[in-house]
């Protein structure tokens, strides 16, 4: 049922991609011949380490955690935050510079709100995480398309030409969500001279920070003395400790902008989960040998699939990192087609490029890609993936290739 009062903002926002996906599993999962390889999701499906589970419950016990908390999360938290983060990258954070919230999409949107107002423009990079693309759409704020290059990284000299004076703020995420990709440190100090010079603000989503290829080569953005005039840094806790459900992020940006951010969240959630944040604090202090043990899981199975990939000459992967891998596949059928094909004839469930990219940066890959989530996937069934994919080739050029163009559209 339509009604004309709704915000037309939000009407012409996208869908939730995943929740499509996933009605697209419940609609054929009864005609499926074989069981289901959920390769969509990009979370852990793991229950977190025991450790974690029993800080949790002892934190039940507490009558503070059942109450109404500080709007911008607790301070033994944001002091752990600091601690952590100014060892990883060398930095002289201060914790009134810090900001935990409701996941690190909450971070975004706060952060967002902070720069940004109807009528304004944010540069992002595409293929994008369409949570972010959602928001910017909902908010009335005119995205300016980056194209990346053909390895998948943002250009800064098309950033360059690209800039208007409505432009508030570039949005980067490394590592990628879709492509996995990982930027570079060079690059993300030419974006960052680029905003400084500009006078606007740089927002990096850095939410699988702690899956990257060498724990060693972090960026040195929060080394700067001036990175307080431009930088809003953003995590996520869910990914590191397997607490996606309990939705905890956190910002890291200077103090006059974290007290305006703090507005944002009173208004929306006037604190952040508390029995969350325990968690985020227990993981911060106890799983680092843990954490490490993930991160070196995820990289391995990176690296198989990379390996058996080979076994498919015509397909692609574009880049890969962190929990994705971004692939190109060679029959000329849009994503969306294709990710509907691939999920009837050999169960397999993926999200289309289409759901990431925008019409212009379509046009590079010819809607012809799809994100794989491989982090819950196991050595034996990444195999059987690519097991798949072969079948699934032999199977579309025998049955639908001779089809007309038009009864594969969309």
């Amino acid at each position: 049922m339509k009604n004309s009062n709704i915000n037309s903002n939000l009407v012409n926002s996208s869908a939730p991609p995943i929740e499509e996906m996933l009605a697209l599993y419940e609609k054929n999962r009864n005609s499926l011949d074989l069981p289901l390889l959920d390769l969509s999701q990009a979370a852990p499906s793991a229950a977190p380490p025991k450790s974690l589970q029993r800080a949790i419950i002892e934190s039940l016990g507490k009558p503070e955690n059942h109450r109404y908390g500080a709007i911008l999360g607790k301070i033994e938290l944001r002091e752990a935050i600091t601690k952590r983060w100014n060892e990883l990258y060398k930095s002289n954070i201060f914790y009134t510079e810090v900001g935990v919230t409701a996941g690190c999409n909450q971070a975004f949107c706060a952060s967002v709100n902070s720069v940004a107002s109807a009528g304004d423009s944010v540069m992002v990079p595409f293929p994008c995480y369409f949570n972010h693309k959602m928001w910017l759409d909902m908010q009335g704020i005119n995205i300016i398309e980056l194209p990346c290059s053909k390895d998948l990284l943002p250009d800064i000299k098309v950033a360059r030409e690209l800039f208007s004076q409505s432009v508030k703020a570039i949005v980067l995420v490394t590592p990628n969500n879709p492509t996995g990709k990982e930027y570079p440190d060079k690059l993300l100090q030419e974006f960052a001279d680029l905003v400084k010079e500009k006078n606007i603000s740089l927002i990096l989503d850095e939410t699988y920070r702690d899956f990257i290829s060498d724990p060693c080569l972090h960026h040195t953005l929060l080394q700067r003395t001036d990175w307080r005039d431009w930088l809003i840094h953003l995590y996520s806790f869910s990914k590191a400790y397997r607490i996606t459900g309990h939705r905890i992020g956190a910002f890291v940006t200077n103090s006059y902008r974290t007290k305006q951010i703090e507005k944002f969240l009173d208004a929306t959630t006037i604190c952040p989960n508390q029995l969350g944040q325990e968690a985020a604090l227990h993981g911060l202090k106890h799983l680092s040998k843990f954490l490490e043990r993930e991160r070196l899981t995820i990289i391995q199975r990176k690296n198989t699939l990379s390996v058996a990939m080979k076994e498919l000459p015509d397909w692609k992967i574009l880049s890969s990192g962190a929990f994705f891998a971004y692939v190109k596949y060679p029959m000329n059928i849009s994503s969306i087609k294709f990710s509907e094909l691939l999920l009837k004839e050999v169960s397999l469930l993926v999200v289309p490029g289409s759901m990431f990219e925008s019409k212009t940066s379509m046009k590079l890959h010819r809607d012809q890609t799809f994100r794989l989530a491989f982090a819950n996937v196991k050595k034996i069934n990444l195999e059987t993936v690519v097991d798949r994919l072969k079948t699934f080739e032999g199977l579309f050029y025998e049955k639908y290739c001779v089809q007309p163009e038009s009864s594969l559209e969309r």
